[in-house]
């Protein structure tokens, strides 16, 4: 049994090596693969669980409906949130903490 660890001695790696490293697989999405619905994206642990979900709202949900006509596109999604972000720093109407806030006027 030993007090004291001499690093001038053995090395500072030496104490590292004394507890071994262990690499654990992920838990989750990795082992059990999960089902996800295209619209919404939400997972279910079984098909039916999916196949009930889809045909559920494909009767009240109007992006389920229009995804089972073949009429609803994925890829204009982001770009009507990117055109109000930048809209809304046009016109900065929080304040933030330290600072003189003037508010333009919008014309």
């Amino acid at each position: 049994m030993r007090r004291h660890y001499c690093r001038n001695l053995e090395g500072i790696s030496h104490k590292r090596k004394i507890f071994p490293v262990v690499v654990k697989k992920p838990k989750g999405l990795l082992e059990n693969p999960y089902f996800s619905c295209p619209v919404c994206g939400k997972l279910f642990r079984k098909e039916v669980y999916l196949k009930d979900h889809l045909n559920e709202l494909k009767k009240n949900d109007s992006k389920h409906k229009l995804f089972f006509q073949n009429k609803i596109i994925f890829q204009n999604k982001f770009n009507g949130i990117n055109k109000l972000k930048s809209e809304k720093n046009k016109f900065q109407d929080e304040p933030r903490f330290g600072r003189i806030n003037i508010r333009a006027s919008k014309k």
